[in-house]
Order: structure tokens, then C-alpha cells, then sequence
């Protein structure tokens, strides 16, 4: 027996030495695997450059329209605190006014300025009111000025039956 025959190990220096074939085919093949592959990564970037900017233009938005609010909202404490400032003002002059009528000099200017007189006897009338108060209810002339349709007016004789029974 040989011992290079008996064994199931692989015998390196009987072996030839295995050399890959290149084939011309499939270099172009994986240069177009290559092509193809890098087609997508571009159209990746740019759908991520996308979404990257939609997402900065809608944040944008929404910053500027806080800053809108808040500018709103300070403009409308401004005039708020200017409309009480100036409901202050009208009051003090309300009073003042209110301090400087005098009944007396109102009546000189009345008779001197204008032409004014007290009036006469016969030119006063007085009038006496009852003391009776009372109220009329006018529904149904509010009833007939309301448009009516088909539905509302069957319904509106419907009413009038049952209020005749009862």
C-alpha cells in the first residue's frame, strides 16, 4: 500500500495548482451591476436631500407663524393697555366737566348768546299718564312674516285643529 493512496487527506504537492479563468463577459457585467447600483444610491440622496428640505420649509413655516402670533399678541396688549389708558383720561375729563356746569352761567349764556326766554303760562302743557301698564302679545303677526315652506304649513294647520279641540 501507498501511504499517498490511503489517506482521504488533500496531498498539496500532488495537486495542480487551480488558476480562475477570467471571462471578458462577466466584467462588463459587474460594471453594469455597479451602474445600477449606484443609480438608485443617487436617486436615494436626492429623495433624502428632499424630505430633508420639506421638512426645514415646514418648520420654517411653523416659527414664522408663531412669530406672527406672538408680534399679534403684543400689539394687542399694547392697545389694550392704551385703551385703558385712554378710558382714564375720558373719566378724569368726565369729571372735570361735570365740575365746571354751573346751572347759572348755562342760563346767562342761554338768554344773552342765544336768544333764549322762560316759557310762558299758556306756552306749558302738562300731560298726566295712566297708571295703568300693560303688554299686547302680537305672535301671530310674527308667525306670518316667517317664510313658510309645504312641511310648516301643514303643520301650522295641524296646531290650530288641536288648539280648537282642547
Amino acid at each position: 500500500m501507498d501511504p499517498y493512496n490511503s489517506s482521504n487527506a488533500y496531498k498539496y504537492e500532488v495537486a495542480p495548482y487551480y488558476i480562475p479563468k477570467q471571462e471578458p463577459e462577466k466584467q462588463p457585467k459587474r460594471q453594469q451591476r455597479k451602474k445600477k447600483q449606484q443609480a438608485p444610491k443617487k436617486q436615494n440622496k436626492v429623495k433624502t436631500l428632499l424630505c430633508l428640505f420639506t421638512c426645514f420649509a415646514i418648520t420654517f413655516l411653523i416659527m414664522f407663524r408663531y412669530v406672527a402670533i406672538a408680534e399679534a399678541s403684543n400689539t394687542v396688549t399694547q392697545y389694550k393697555k392704551e385703551f385703558t389708558e385712554l378710558q382714564k383720561v375720558n373719566e378724569q375729563l368726565q369729571v372735570e366737566l361735570d365740575r365746571s356746569i354751573d346751572l347759572k352761567t348755562i342760563e346767562k349764556i342761554a338768554k344773552n348768546k342765544l336768544g333764549m326766554q322762560q316759557p310762558r303760562k299758556y306756552q306749558v302743557v302738562y300731560v298726566q299718564l295712566g297708571n295703568s301698564d300693560y303688554s299686547e302679545v302680537i305672535i301671530q303677526d310674527m308667525e306670518r312674516s316667517k317664510p313658510q315652506g309645504v312641511v310648516a304649513i301643514v303643520m301650522g294647520k295641524i296646531t290650530n285643529v288641536l288648539e280648537y279641540l282642547y
